[in-house]
């Protein structure tokens, strides 16, 4: 976790410590997207820009994609990471998403080392940049119809009807971690006690401490993801960065009526709503944002900045978040190590027979002596 947190560290302050958005500050911000850009091509992902273009600016979200062995054929299980890297107008936005964007290419590039020397992965794995997030959502809502369903008919042909994904992991403000009592605010507190009991009694009997991470998805549509994430988190060290599991009892977001709308709103504010909402599985993974410590004041403010965010303790639990990431990315896309070469073997081939021999030597002189 400390090479991961240095790691993390380095691309908040190198690439997402200040603002990211189209008008107060559109050249960090096109920084930030040729950084993107050129990680993904170092990594060997076939980076793939998607522009679309609102109020006359334009805006990109970025693919990064890693093929599979199955990729083209009705058996993919695509799995992924998605993240936005836009800010508000007067953010720097280093929690808000810097830390998501951080995460996800940091993940990126431990999977790419590992196909690099020889590892074959059986499904595809995508890696999606949102832009335009901070607006309503809209990058991932134009993804889904200009990007993603054109790219799956391409490559998937007909067999796309028939997929069946793992889906998409989302990251949106991971990195607020607080140890203070009630540091860690709660919306709609009764309605949550009465739906989340298990959670609701963990953070009242740790003082309502900011000390985990949420995983938030739909808990049949996305059952698969959302506990290969929970398993990936239990089997990492450094249990004082907990986990509170949300499995939300909605299907269909379509369905969603008053009162039960406003209810659920805290658990939609990012780009997973739009997936769910085109029937796509995702689940989501938040530090809570301003309902948790120092975001309280600095959510969409000056005040989420290097200064504020990049504590110790806020890298290691983006760090743990990040492991966590990878362990469930890389085992869900099924790895398998590169086989031995034939070069290889025979030089194991001779090694033994040159190691048996000098021991049937020794023993026949032993014997003779």
């Amino acid at each position: 976790m400390v090479q991961t947190a240095k790691a993390l560290n380095a691309t908040l302050r190198g690439y997402f410590s200040d603002t990211r958005h189209h008008v107060t500050n559109s050249t960090y911000k096109k920084r930030a997207r040729d950084f993107i850009v050129s990680q993904f091509q170092e990594f060997g992902l076939q980076p793939q820009e998607h522009k679309f273009v609102v109020n006359q600016y334009e805006f990109y979200n970025i693919i990064g994609i890693l093929n599979g062995t199955r990729v083209g054929t009705v058996d993919d299980k695509l799995v992924g990471v998605g993240t936005h890297y836009d800010t508000v107008a007067d953010t720097k936005g280093v929690d808000d998403n810097g830390s998501g964007m951080a995460a996800m290419l940091y993940v990126a590039k431990q999977l790419t080392d590992e196909n690099k020397r020889g590892v074959k992965r059986n499904n595809t794995v995508l890696f999606i940049a949102f832009d335009h997030e901070e607006a309503g959502l809209i990058g991932s809502k134009q993804i889904i119809s200009g990007w993603l369903n054109p790219w799956l008919a391409r490559t998937y042909g007909t067999a796309a009807r028939q997929l069946v994904p793992y889906g998409m992991i989302v990251l949106d403000t991971i990195m607020g971690y607080n140890l203070t009592a009630n540091s860690q605010s709660i919306p709609s507190p009764q309605a949550i006690e009465s739906t989340f009991q298990t959670v609701y009694r963990n953070v009242q009997s740790d003082n309502r401490r900011g000390d985990f991470l949420l995983n938030i998805y739909r808990k049949d549509a996305d059952r698969a993801l959302g506990e290969a994430f929970t398993r990936a988190w239990q089997a990492l060290s450094h249990p004082r960065f907990e986990l509170e599991v949300f499995p939300l009892p909605i299907s269909s977001l379509t369905q969603l009526m008053e009162p039960y709308l406003t209810f659920y709103q805290p658990f939609l504010r990012s780009d997973h709503r739009n997936l769910w909402l085109d029937n796509i599985p995702a689940i989501f993974l938040t530090d809570s944002a301003d309902y948790r410590g120092a975001m309280q004041v600095c959510y969409h403010s000056q005040c989420d900045n290097v200064e504020t965010m990049l504590t110790e303790d806020n890298l290691m639990f983006l760090s743990k978040t990040t492991d966590a990431i990878y362990q469930t990315i890389n085992s869900l896309s099924e790895p398998s190590e590169p086989a031995t070469s034939g070069c290889h073997l025979i030089t194991s081939l001779w090694y033994l027979i040159v190691v048996l021999v000098v021991t049937i030597a020794a023993r026949y002189f032993i014997l003779f002596q």
